[in-house]
C-alpha cells in the first residue's frame, strides 16, 4: 500500500489495459495477491507496451509503457534498494548495508 501512493494514477495503461481506477476498485485484494505471488516466486512481469512518439526531426522515438502491477513492483524494489545504498558521486552508488558472514558451527 505504501508504494501505491507514489504511482502516477494518470499514466497510460500497459499491455494488460489495467488502469489505476480499475486497480483501486479492489486495491487491498490486488496488492495482497501481488505480494503472495512475489513471495511464492510466481510473479512474472508482463510484456511492455511499445508506442512511438514523434521527435522534432520528424522521426519517431520508441517508448515502453509497463503494466501498472509492474510499475508497483519496480517502485517497491527501488524504495527497498534505496535504503541500502547512498549516493557517493554523480555517477556511482555504493552499497552501505553490511551483510553478516554466515556462522559455521563445528562439530569438533
Amino acid at each position: 500500500m505504501y508504494c501505491w501512493h507514489g504511482l502516477n494514477k494518470d499514466a497510460a495503461s500497459g499491455v494488460d489495459g489495467v488502469t489505476a481506477g480499475l486497480c483501486a476498485a479492489n486495491l487491498e485484494g490486488n496488492i495482497t495477491d501481488l505480494a503472495e505471488r512475489g513471495k511464492a516466486g510466481r510473479y512474472r512481469a508482463k510484456l511492455v507496451r511499445r508506442v512511438y512518439i514523434p521527435k522534432e526531426n520528424g522521426k519517431q522515438r520508441p517508448l515502453g509503457i509497463a503494466a501498472l502491477e509492474d510499475k508497483l513492483v519496480q517502485l517497491a524494489c527501488a524504495k527497498l534498494l534505496g535504503r541500502f545504498t547512498r549516493k557517493t558521486s554523480a555517477n556511482a552508488l555504493t552499497v552501505t548495508a553490511r551483510v553478516a558472514a554466515p556462522r559455521i558451527r563445528s562439530s569438533i
